[in-house]
């Protein structure tokens, strides 16, 4: 399958890059330094950019059969540059046709505010970093679901280095599951399970 991954150079998204292409997958990610994606492969090619590029972002995206965003707060990024860059990317899905939008967010956004442990909260509300990126992440949730994408918002508790388990536990914003520690190993796993299957097509999965 031919996948678009942004992220490529983050913690999660370098991960997605290694398992996809394990698992066989043609993939095109975006960097602003590709030599940080760390990865060579015969089926990878890297575009040179930035997501709040629409033109490098149309590009990224060109013959993908999948859309996965593993987009994270970037030094010296505006403090909604993830909504606006998922906006460019489900700008130029719709207008080459593609379909599919996997894109990470995190447990404590919208309905799963009750999932996430009060000393989380507290930090949430306090540290000014990580309160203006949990907003862009929740304008970004509310924009992908105007979309007539068939979406999937993976919403995973909190991120860890390091192996992989293997297993993860699956709720939704119903669900009284507190926030836990997950690899990111992990996450990107599960994102890619997501390729072909329906299971939580236009849902919000959190993940521990």
């Amino acid at each position: 399958m031919k996948l678009a991954i942004f992220g490529a150079a983050g913690k999660t998204g370098r991960l997605l890059v290694g398992q996809a292409l394990a698992a066989g997958h043609v993939v095109r990610g975006l960097a602003r330094d590709p030599a940080k994606v760390g990865i060579q492969h015969e089926n990878l090619s890297i575009v040179t950019g930035n997501a709040l590029d629409p033109a490098a972002v149309a590009e990224t995206i060109r013959g993908s059969e999948v859309v996965l965003s593993a987009l994270g707060i970037g030094a010296g990024n505006p403090p909604d540059a993830i909504t606006r860059a998922v906006k460019n990317i489900v700008a130029a899905m719709q207008s080459q046709g593609q379909r599919r939008l996997i894109a990470i967010s995190s447990i404590g956004i919208g309905d799963s505010y009750h999932q996430v442990p009060l000393r989380f909260k507290i930090v949430m509300k306090t540290i000014p970093i990580l309160r203006t990126t949990m907003a862009d992440i929740g304008h970004m949730e509310q924009f992908i679901r105007t979309t007539a994408l068939d979406w999937i918002i993976v919403r995973p508790g909190g991120l860890e280095d390091g192996t992989a388990r293997g297993r993860w536990s699956v709720s939704t914003p119903a669900d009284k599951l507190s926030a836990g520690n997950l690899p990111r190993a992990d996450v990107a796993a599960f994102m890619l399970a997501q390729l072909t299957a329906d299971t939580w097509l236009g849902k919000t999965p959190g993940i521990t």
